[in-house]
């Protein structure tokens, strides 16, 4: 944060090798559940015809739908190799986003500090993301969720060029991104379609004509809202959930959970410790960053109703569409966006309220910093996701589960060379609580039904059912 090298360094390193265990992990990731249906359509029908197929009965996710589709598994377990490198690929693009976007709203920042707060904002979403192992291990919601977060940071980036700079050109670039963003999810539909009003909104209120193509931006989000949203297959999927389109159901809900989630990312000590360092550091960053020190020129209530906001919104779609928050992969972007937020708010308070800033006597700020940050690894480390990602890797968690699961697929096809095609299989014992894993239930849940028709079964059971459907709560 603009200190000198003896304070970089020593909150790079560790924060890179933070991420890198998470990268790491990968290597014991399974395809799970749709992964296999996805795959099977793929090699049924063809990915271009499966996609429509999709479209037409199940979703309108134009964009993703191709991309699990073209997953991995169309070359069978050969492609294995490939599905484990996609969580180190994701948080390599996610920190490269950062990286740029930092970068681009501080021109004349050092390349070490953009790197140190790229490095800091994505290992605080890891720590603080309710769903780590749907939100990198599960190639299906992963490239349907974080990969367009992952996106959206470049598109940002874009767009600050474009508005700042006058440069028509990251305008005409940004645009297909957003429509490739809009595409993924729901989600992100909903916060690409309203960061792109608010953004024409304030443009109008300055005084100036939407030019240097931020109609381009408009058109994109507006076309893939249109695509996703009327979509026939939709209301296929609906179907399937009777208590939907509750409006107030969905309201109530939706502010509940705004309230639970930001409270929890709010109380944790890595992330307060972060913001302690950021405002000790505001003014210097300010040097580089134009606009940082005035809060961009937006007002308390302002950010803090998007800190608000942004999980309402997340929230919302999920209940409208199903009645139910049934994962929390939606709930993974709203926290990807609210970290940010929050560093935003923090600037904004410290620029309108004096008491809310933080001084120390430069010469020991390096030791501040390092002694903060040091205890922010320590939380990062050892609690949250972090915890959960050094106890699997520690205790050899997550490499038995792997053997397992090889085991498993042994099992499976002995099974279908059966005349019974029955296969009864043991439940994963103490499986990972950073890698994702969904066992199995009673013959018709879709792990299961999975399994069976990727491995030319008639039926899965759990080992010594005989068949009931013993269910375990979800």
């Amino acid at each position: 944060m603009d200190a000198s090298h003896s304070t970089r360094w020593p909150v790079i390193l560790p924060f890179t090798l933070l991420l890198g265990l998470h990268a790491y992990l990968g290597r014991y990731a399974h395809p799970m559940a749709d992964d296999f249906s996805y795959a099977l359509k793929d090699i049924s029908l063809g990915a271009w015809k499966a996609a429509l197929w999709e479209y037409q009965h199940w979703n309108g996710r134009y964009a993703s739908n191709f991309l699990v589709l073209f997953g991995p598994l169309r070359s069978g377990f050969d492609g294995l190799p490939l599905y484990r490198m996609i969580p180190g690929l994701l948080l390599a693009l996610t920190l490269a986003g950062a990286y740029t976007f930092i970068r681009t709203i501080g021109r004349t920042l050092p390349r070490t500090d953009a790197l140190m707060l790229a490095l800091v904002q994505i290992a605080l979403f890891t720590h603080l993301m309710p769903d780590l192992p749907e939100g990198f291990y599960w190639y299906t919601g992963s490239v349907s969720y974080q990969l367009p977060n992952a996106l959206s940071l470049f598109a940002a980036a874009l767009i600050v060029r474009g508005s700042r700079d006058g440069k028509r050109w990251a305008y005409l670039a940004a645009a297909p991104l957003l429509f490739l963003i809009t595409g993924c999810c729901e989600v992100s539909m909903v916060l690409a379609v309203i960061a792109v009003l608010l953004l024409y909104s304030a443009t109008a209120m300055r005084g100036q004509g939407p030019s240097n193509g931020l109609p381009w931006l408009l058109l994109a989000v507006l076309l893939g809202a249109l695509l996703m949203i009327l979509a026939p297959g939709n209301e296929g999927r609906g179907a399937l959930f009777p208590v939907r389109h509750q409006f107030f159901h969905s309201l109530g809900m939706s502010a509940l959970q705004s309230v639970r989630f930001s409270i929890t990312w709010a109380a944790c000590p890595a992330l307060l410790l972060a913001s302690a360092l950021w405002l000790l550091h505001r003014q210097r960053l300010a040097a580089h960053i134009p606009g940082l020190a005035d809060g961009f020129g937006l007002r308390p209530w302002m950010t803090i109703a998007a800190l608000a906001g942004v999980t309402f919104l997340c929230a919302f779609p999920a209940y409208w569409s199903t009645g139910i928050l049934g994962q929390h992969r939606t709930i993974n972007t709203a926290c990807f966006v609210f970290i940010p937020l929050w560093f935003l708010n923090l600037s904004v308070l410290a620029a309108r309220i004096p008491r809310a800033r933080l001084s120390v006597h430069p010469r020991d700020l390096p030791r501040i910093t390092i002694a903060f940050a040091v205890l922010a690894l320590i939380d990062l480390g050892l609690s949250g996701n972090g915890g959960k990602a050094m106890r699997d890797m520690f205790s050899g968690r997550a490499e038995r589960s792997d053997a397992q699961l090889w085991q498993r697929y042994d099992l499976l096809r002995a099974a279908a060379a059966t005349p019974e095609g029955i296969a009864e299989i043991p439940l994963i014992k103490d499986p990972p609580s950073s890698i994702y894993v969904l066992d199995l239930r009673g013959p018709d849940f879709l792990v299961n039904r999975d399994y069976a028709a990727w491995f030319g079964l008639k039926e899965v059971r759990i080992r010594g059912t005989a068949g009931t459907d013993r269910t375990r709560p979800n």
